[in-house]
C-alpha cells in the first residue's frame, strides 16, 4: 500500500469508538490513535483500554449498533450509508472481531475492523475515495498487522 513511514501522527486523547447512528457506550476507556496517509489513502489505528467493560462486549455493541443502523448523519454533516458483516477472516486468538464498511461523499469509504482481546480493543480503519472492494481488500491486509501486537499484549 506504499507507506513507508509509520505513525506520521499521533494523538493521545479520548476517541470514541463510533458515531454511527449515535455511537455506543462502552463505559470507561482510555486512546490512543496513530494515523498513515499515502496517496489519498488513510490508515486510522486506534487502541482502547476499557476499565469495566470487556473487549468482547464493546465489539458486541458495535455489531449490534452496525445491524441496526442502514444510514446516518455524521458530526461533520455528511451522510453515511454503513454495509455491515464484511466477510473478513479472524485472525486466531482473539476474544471478538467484527468488520464492516461506511461509504460517504459518493465514493468515500471508512472500512474498519475492530478486534478485542481481554479489556483492549483496537479499531483498524482504510479510509479514502475509490472502488468499495479496494478498501475491503486493504483492510484484510491491515488487520493482520494491527492484530499481531494486540496478541503480545
Amino acid at each position: 500500500m506504499g507507506f513507508d513511514t509509520p505513525g506520521t501522527t499521533e494523538h493521545q486523547k479520548i476517541w470514541t469508538m463510533t458515531e454511527m447512528c449515535g455511537g455506543i457506550e462502552s463505559g470507561e476507556y482510555l486512546t490512543k490513535a496513530r494515523l498513515w496517509e499515502s496517496g489519498g489513502v488513510a490508515v486510522y489505528d486506534t487502541a482502547y483500554v476499557y476499565g469495566r467493560a470487556t473487549g468482547a462486549e464493546v465489539v458486541e455493541k458495535f455489531r449490534a449498533k452496525a445491524a441496526s443502523c442502514d444510514s446516518y448523519r455524521g458530526g461533520n454533516g455528511s451522510d453515511f450509508t454503513v454495509y455491515p458483516d464484511l466477510p473478513l477472516e479472524r485472525p486466531a486468538g482473539l476474544s471478538a472481531f467484527y468488520a464492516l464498511c461506511e461509504q460517504t461523499d459518493g465514493d468515500g469509504f471508512l472500512c474498519s475492523a475492530v478486534l478485542a482481546r481481554d479489556n483492549v480493543v483496537v479499531k483498524i480503519t482504510v479510509a479514502g475515495h475509490g472502488e468499495r472492494s479496494y478498501f475491503v481488500d486493504a483492510l484484510g491486509v491491515v488487520t493482520g498487522i494491527a492484530a499481531a501486537p494486540l496478541l503480545t499484549v
